[in-house]
């Protein structure tokens, strides 16, 4: 319903902590620590940056 609705052209904000989620979904990715920005990314961007969600979320993320 989400890819739907995105698909069609309104924004979603979406908070989600299920990163496979979010890799489908969206277009950005912000991570957020102690209410700051500090790290944004492009969907394009995001995908190759392993060590990122590795440093950040804490988990491989090796599909």
């Amino acid at each position: 319903m989400l890819g739907a609705i995105r698909d069609s052209g309104i924004p979603i904000l979406l908070v989600e902590q299920n990163l496979r989620v979010c890799e489908r979904l969206a277009n950005r990715f912000y991570i957020i620590e102690q209410g700051r920005i500090v790290h944004s990314a492009s969907r394009q961007e995001f995908a190759g940056q392993q060590e990122i969600k590795d440093r950040f979320l804490g988990a491989s993320t090796t599909h």
